[in-house]
């Protein structure tokens, strides 16, 4: 036990490749240095789950259709092409674990769409961790994949629930202009080097 001990703390204090390793655990690496814009990371994930929580809140309710049009999508395509696939996911588990317990987040037929943006997170997090010198175009179609998993993982419980027709009328069609013209903004947001600095 003692040498356990030992191993943790001697880990703790080198930080090899900004990374804590906990031994008993196997492998479990949580980001620890300044990563961006001189912030500590975990500041990084937190403040970022507040942040789409926030953005969460200024979701439109829609008078034809129970799905809302909400932009926080939109907010995580950028998280996560800035902190990478690790951080990302871990401010969106955030951001919907507070939602979740605070009541602000609903429980039910959405719950599919928030799953998505965890796999929108890990998509647009892995690409970004590999080459950063996409252009707007590129990026605009990594975008595109991202919210094509999102709808993919909403479709999938809303016809489970209310079958195929209403999934696609109340969860697909409403919303294909919209983010279509909101992702094309994204990526053009995401493409300036004062956002990639």
């Amino acid at each position: 036990m003692l040498k356990k001990h030992f191993f943790f703390k001697e880990k703790l204090n080198t930080g090899q490749a900004g990374e804590l390793e906990l031994s008993p655990l196997g492998s479990l690496s949580i980001p620890v240095k300044n990563s961006v814009w001189g912030v500590p990371a975990f500041l990084v994930v937190l403040s970022s789950s507040f942040l789409l929580l926030f953005i969460r809140a200024l979701s439109i309710p829609l008078p034809f259709t129970f799905v809302p049009l909400v932009f926080v999508s939109q907010a995580i395509f950028l998280l996560a092409w800035k902190l990478g696939a690790k951080k990302a996911f871990f401010a969106v588990l955030c951001f919907l674990l507070q939602g979740y317990f605070l009541h602000l987040i609903p429980i039910g037929a959405l719950c599919g769409y928030q799953m998505g943006y965890l796999v929108s997170a890990l998509i647009i997090g892995y690409a970004s961790d590999r080459n950063k010198e996409l252009g707007a175009l590129g990026l605009f179609g990594l975008f595109s994949l991202a919210q094509l998993g999102i709808y993919l993982c909403g479709l999938i419980l809303l016809t489970a629930l209310f079958g195929l027709k209403t999934a696609l009328a109340s969860g697909l069609w409403p919303f294909l202009l919209t983010d279509l013209l909101k992702n094309i903004l994204t990526a053009r947001i995401a493409s300036q080097k004062t956002f990639n600095r």
